[in-house]
């Protein structure tokens, strides 16, 4: 059961979903924020980013695309490192929706099944899979925590604009911080 909007509130010309529930965050947008911890991830472990978006398809509710991290036709001989940030970018979407709306319901069993996937190959018992997920989930957390705020903007300018490609998602990752300091975290 989601949570119903009690009223909009329009903000810099734009819509922006105030939750029922008195502590609830400003803007309820989970899909945003799953795929906003997608890209923020991606750009900080050097992946080219080419568009994210918030436009439900056949089978997903939002997406991120993004330049091949794993090359070559066989896979499991690509660098520990490759299948390490595929695996931490799969996982981040989730990461970030269950930081902003913990109650939301997850939509990353693809993104699951990847990182899973990633792990069964670089390690060679069950034990060493779960701790290996374990461990970059950790990491992913901290590092999206570290990066709340631009996680935060690329989620409010999805709600926007539905669709973000690589120039728009580089714009709003290089903005100064209201903080006043102009370098990238």
């Amino acid at each position: 059961m989601g949570i119903k909007p009690l009223w909009t509130k329009t903000c810099e010309e734009e819509t922006v979903k105030v939750s029922q529930r008195r502590n609830a965050p400003l803007l309820y947008h989970p899909t945003a924020y799953h795929e906003a911890g997608h890209a923020v991830m991606a750009y900080f472990l050097g992946v080219r980013l080419k568009k994210v978006s918030i436009v439900p398809g056949k089978d997903y509710v939002g997406r991120l695309l993004h330049g091949k991290i794993l090359r070559g036709r066989y896979i499991e001989l690509n660098s520990r490192n490759s299948m390490e940030k595929n695996a931490l970018v799969a996982l981040s979407g989730d990461i970030a929706q269950k930081h902003h709306a913990p109650r939301s319901r997850s939509g990353a069993s693809k993104d699951h099944e990847e990182a899973f996937s990633m792990a069964t190959m670089v390690n060679t018992s069950p034990e060493a899979t779960d701790a290996w997920i374990k461990w970059l989930k950790i990491r992913a957390e901290d590092t999206l925590k570290l990066r709340w705020a631009l996680v935060d903007a690329v989620a409010w300018e999805l709600v926007k604009k539905n669709e973000l490609d690589r120039e728009e998602i580089l714009a709003v990752l290089m903005r100064p911080s209201r903080k006043g300091n102009d370098e990238k975290p």
